[in-house]
């Protein structure tokens, strides 16, 4: 009964998984800051690849078809069916892979200092940079410590010829830091790059339809780095990056600790305007 129930729940967390947990990591920002009253807005996508928890999901389903459902059309699953697609289930709800907008605002408050407000999805992100390395009177490298705070909060019903089946609720609040070394070549581009943390705390409530329920709330911590540059002139250019690092998570679900960190790897590209 256990392992039945929490294959059912399993189930619709994998179904929401796109919706699930990611509250953007990509930075796409050079590490110049904004002088005093000057402005920065930016455009993109950022794609997040959990690497390992894809591939474990990929290979739970394949498995299944081609081992089992394939050779017999009646097989029911066993337990140890239920335990590796409950897994990876997990693992894709607290570490999923989504395509998602970046939207993002920034303005100088001072010789170095900026702020900035930005869209990441679903997630608000506040953030503050300040540029300890100004490399602009050498030509030398720039530096900047980039720090943030987000949180997000959303809820939805999954239905069925507009019958409700279950429920879902999450939140996630965290913060971040990044120290971005980089160059600015002229009027005609930018490069960046530097080490990345973020910490994240995870909520969740998914009620399914003969009432059953599961609360889960776990923390997770993005060991990484962030390499980008953006091509254009003067006052728009285009820009891409690559972030990649580990996730450590270990959520605890139905009396059973997952281990579901693994690689990350974040694709992102947009447009860069500053004025």
């Amino acid at each position: 009964m256990r392992a039945s129930v929490a294959l059912h729940l399993f189930g619709i967390v994998a179904l929401l998984f796109a919706s699930g947990c990611t509250a953007g990591v990509a930075t796409l920002q050079p590490a110049t800051v904004r002088g005093a009253g000057e402005v920065e807005a930016s455009a993109g996508l950022a794609v997040h690849v959990p690497v390992e928890n894809t591939a474990a999901l990929l290979k739970t389903a394949i498995d299944g078809v081609k081992n089992n459902y394939a050779t017999n059309p009646n097989y029911a699953p066993t337990e140890s069916d239920r335990a590796a697609f409950g897994k990876a289930a997990v693992g894709l709800f607290f570490n999923p892979p989504a395509a998602q907008t970046e939207f993002a605002g920034r303005v100088g408050v001072g010789k170095k200092i900026d702020l900035g407000i930005r869209l990441s999805g679903r997630a608000l992100h506040l953030q503050g940079k300040w540029q300890f390395l100004d490399g602009s009177a050498s030509k030398g490298w720039d530096g900047a410590l980039v720090l943030g705070a987000f949180g997000q909060v959303y809820s939805t019903d999954v239905t069925v010829s507009d019958f409700t089946v279950a429920s879902y609720a999450t939140s996630h609040i965290g913060g971040d830091a990044s120290v971005l070394f980089g160059k600015k070549y002229g009027d005609y581009g930018f490069f960046w790059a530097g080490p990345r943390y973020q910490i994240q705390r995870t909520a969740a409530a998914i009620t399914v339809l003969n009432g059953v329920g599961l609360d889960v709330s776990t923390g997770s911590h993005l060991f990484g780095a962030v390499v980008g540059g953006a091509v254009g002139y003067k006052y728009v250019y285009f820009m891409a990056e690559l972030t990649g690092g580990y996730v450590a998570c270990k959520p605890e679900v139905l009396g059973t600790t997952y281990n579901v960190g693994g690689t990350l790897l974040v694709p992102a590209f947009g447009l860069l305007g500053r004025f």
